[in-house]
Formats: C-alpha cells, sequence, structure tokens
C-alpha cells in the first residue's frame, strides 16, 4: 500500500511528467458496499434487509507510448459521480479539488467534450512501471486494504488464506484477492 499517493500529491507529475499521448482506459472495476442480510427474531421469524454501503473504483490506465510510465492505477473511495462517454485514445488529465465533496478526476478528449469524469471522497494514484506490461497489469477485482489477511501461494496457482486455512486455486499474478470460503480479502505473501 505504501506504493499509493493521495492523488493531490501526484498532480504535477500527472500534468507535466505524463505523456497522455495514446492512452487509454486497460481495466475499470467497481466495488459496493451494499449486500443483503437475514436476521431471525426471537420468534423465529425471518427478516430480510440490506446495507447500502459506499461504492468505491479501481482504474488502469494505460501508456503504450511513454516509455517511463507503462500505465496509472486509480484507487475511488466513496464514488460520488463516475461517467464514461468515450474510450477513445488521447485523453487530457484535469485535476479538480473540493473539500467539502473531495476529488474530481478527468480523462477527457482533446476537444473537451468526451471522455471519463470520476468524482470521490478521495482518490489514490499509484504509477506502473514495465513490471506491469502485458499480462501482469491485470488487477483482479478487489482493491488494495491495509487490513488484509495474509496468504500464502504454493504450487503454482494454488493460495491459502491463513485466517481460515482454505485453499483454492488463484492467478499467482494476483495479489489482491478473495477468499471463497470466509470471504476475507486477502494480499499474497511475496
Amino acid at each position: 500500500m505504501n506504493s499509493y499517493t493521495p492523488i493531490g500529491n501526484a498532480v504535477e507529475k500527472l500534468v507535466y511528467g505524463i505523456d497522455w499521448h495514446h492512452s487509454f482506459i486497460r481495466e475499470c472495476y467497481f466495488v459496493s458496499g451494499h449486500c443483503v442480510y437475514r436476521e431471525m427474531d426471537s420468534s423465529g421469524k425471518l427478516h430480510l434487509g440490506d446495507i447500502s454501503g459506499p461504492l468505491n473504483a479501481r482504474l488502469f490506465v494505460a501508456f503504450p507510448s511513454d516509455p517511463a510510465v507503462s500505465g496509472i492505477e486509480f484507487l475511488c473511495k466513496n464514488l460520488n459521480g463516475f461517467n464514461i462517454n468515450n474510450l477513445e485514445e488521447n485523453f487530457v488529465f484535469a485535476y479538480e479539488y473540493d473539500r467539502h465533496s473531495g476529488d474530481r478526476l478527468s480523462l477527457v478528449d482533446p476537444d473537451m467534450n468526451q471522455g471519463c469524469t470520476i468524482h470521490a471522497e478521495s482518490i489514490l494514484v499509484r504509477f506502473l512501471g514495465d513490471e506491469y506490461n502485458g499480462m501482469n497489469q491485470f488487477a483482479g477485482f478487489e482493491l488494495p486494504t491495509e487490513d488484509a489477511v495474509e496468504a500464502t501461494t504454493f504450487e503454482g496457482c494454488w493460495r491459502r488464506c491463513e485466517g481460515c486455512k482454505n485453499i483454492w486455486e488463484e492467478s499467482p499474478k494476483l495479489t489482491f484477492s478473495r477468499c471463497p470460503d470466509c470471504g476475507s480479502v486477502t494480499k499474497l505473501k511475496r
């Protein structure tokens, strides 16, 4: 997690240090905090309900023409808005911060009329080098978290959750994965 930085701290590099020419959105994941629960009262009657939690997103932008940066990962916490009008190449980066509503990131075409806009409570950034080219750039569905349960790998594609000791098959390229037995987000010990 220490390779992520708040977007406000990376604006200068994002504006002046990145060649946005031919950049494109490679992957986008949404993680919803919405869940349905069942509860039985003292009389044995079953009650159903739902809890709406935060909606988070993970966005990878690829840079095939930039020799210094192969991609950028954006982690968006508590989305207030997300809009994609166009998935064409050639973005222009724009950023705004409002102390009441959070970060606003825009990746738009040079004519400023189409693209992707994200409005979230906070956005973290991670710059990706050559080690993330090709299939290694695949992000996985789980958002990185500091309180992930440790997982170990053995015999290639098998992973064990150290919380419940469940073993399942998973790509060793994915650092974060959800344990299918206990539901915890796990972080692969490297």
